[in-house]
This record gives C-alpha cells, sequence and structure tokens, in this order.
C-alpha cells in the first residue's frame, strides 16, 4: 500500500537498550502498563502516537482500545476492545506475562503452555473478528 508518509529514521542501539530495558521489569500489570508502552514504543519508532478516542466509535480511525461489536454464535452482542486499532493498517494485541518470580502471574509464566494459550487466544481473537 502506498504512503505519503516518510519513513521514520531508525532508533539508536542505546534507545532501543533502554526501552527493553525499562520495560522488561515489568510484568503482569497489562492493565496498568499497555497504554503507555504502546505510547513510548511510538515515540520510539518516531512514529504519530495514537490520538485520543472520541465520542463516536465510528471516527476512532487510530486509537488505544478501539471498541468493536461482536456477535457470539447465539446471535447476543458483545463489545470487545483492541489494544491499539489503527484503520486499514493495523491492530495490535498485547499480553503480559511475567518470569514467575513475583506475586503476579498476568497471562501466565513467559514461555508456559499458559502464555502459549493466552497468545493463541488473542490471535484468535484478531483473526475472527472480521
Amino acid at each position: 500500500m502506498p504512503t505519503d508518509h516518510p519513513a521514520a529514521p531508525a532508533p539508536s542501539a542505546d534507545a532501543l537498550d533502554a526501552y527493553i530495558s525499562r520495560w522488561s521489569a515489568s510484568g503482569a500489570a497489562e492493565r496498568s502498563n499497555y497504554a503507555l508502552f504502546l505510547s513510548e514504543l511510538c515515540a520510539l519508532l518516531g512514529v504519530d502516537p495514537p490520538d485520543p478516542a472520541q465520542e463516536k466509535n465510528e471516527l476512532n480511525d487510530y486509537v488505544i482500545d478501539r471498541a468493536f461489536p461482536k456477535l457470539d454464535k447465539d446471535g447476543h452482542s458483545t463489545t470487545v476492545y483492541l489494544d491499539l486499532y489503527k484503520r486499514g493498517h493495523f491492530v495490535l494485541e498485547t499480553k503480559q506475562g511475567s518470569s514467575g518470580d513475583g506475586d503476579k502471574s498476568g497471562h501466565g509464566k513467559r514461555g508456559s503452555k499458559t502464555w502459549d494459550k493466552a497468545l493463541e487466544k488473542a490471535t484468535f481473537k484478531l483473526t475472527h473478528m472480521w
């Protein structure tokens, strides 16, 4: 897909290392962390941050926590949220696990079967929404 935006310069190795170091210590607090993580990722990559969400959902072209209606197999509608959505470009779903050393496990210990299941569920959610 052609774009009228020039490519952002690649982040420096030091900036990447700092970002990875900062976020490596996080764990098992996805709801607390994902918006900040995504905003800092946009800054690191030199791309525009998501827009503030608007009251009219159909206007939310590039936002964190984009709401979508989803019909279940019985025809009941529920609302699902995509962690980062940019219309016509991408969706991004975050999952935060843990190292397994603390009091919280999030979606499970990274690298465990529980963690793998959480990632599979997120993938299923994304591929079966449309």
